[in-house]
């Protein structure tokens, strides 16, 4: 599987703090999106430079054939809130799951 990334700067800096030579602190965020082979997303979401690069908000995972297999929110780098993955909604808070629940279908 080949697969391609896209990073597009979003917001490229804010003025964070004052000092006597003021100084400029970037807090870029990134789109991130990886291809199949035949073209199709494999997966979509964002990363956030801080002090360091990590998964910040929306991620979608998708199948081979474009079928939303995994959905759900990053905080800081951590899954955070519910999450669908397969059949099962998951609920994370910090990176850990906290309740599990079986789905029918994806609404």
């Amino acid at each position: 599987m080949v697969r391609f990334l896209l990073f597009i700067p979003l917001v490229l800096y804010s003025l964070l703090s004052h000092s006597q030579n003021d100084t400029l602190i970037y807090d870029v965020n990134y789109s991130y999106v990886t291809y199949f082979d035949n073209g199709k997303i494999h997966e979509a979401g964002n990363f956030r430079n801080e002090s360091n690069i990590m998964k910040h908000g929306e991620w979608i995972l998708f199948d081979s054939t474009g079928v939303i297999v995994e959905k759900g929110l990053y905080k800081k780098g951590k899954k955070h809130g519910y999450w669908r993955e397969g059949v099962i909604r998951v609920k994370y808070r910090n990176g850990k799951v906290i309740d599990e629940k079986f789905i029918e279908r994806w609404l």
